[in-house]
């Protein structure tokens, strides 16, 4: 190729003056994004896993018992719904609802306790 080379032309020029910079920069600021998102993803999984964990150190030992046994047979369906998010999500809530349902079983038999100690103090 003989004469002008693109960087010498007035497009080249705007390309390596401005599309390019601007190109990088764009670049830079989504990675950021990027890495603020995956942060955030793990501090929720962090605090979904703390919430888990204190959920089954609640359960009763027979209902844990129960729980793995149902994990254990819903094997395939868990396998089969990881491609669908929303089927996914309604399993997880089934496998949660007993932990979830005993725990605000406790909170509200605490609230009810507070209630009464109050009232018996009078």
């Amino acid at each position: 190729m003989s004469g002008i080379e693109f960087y010498q032309t007035v497009q080249g020029k705007r390309f390596f003056e401005g599309t390019l910079p601007n190109l990088v920069k764009n670049l830079e600021a989504l990675n950021e994004s990027v890495k603020t998102l995956n942060a955030n993803i793990e501090k929720q999984n962090e605090l979904l896993d703390r919430q888990n964990n204190l959920l089954w150190d609640n359960l009763p030992k027979e209902a844990k018992g129960q729980k793995v046994l149902d994990r254990i047979m819903n094997t395939d369906v868990n396998n089969s719904a990881l491609n669908n998010k929303n089927t996914a999500k309604e399993i997880k809530d089934k496998l949660l609802a007993p932990k979830n349902n005993l725990l605000k079983q406790k909170l509200e038999e605490e609230a009810d306790r507070e209630d009464y100690e109050e009232e018996r103090d009078r």
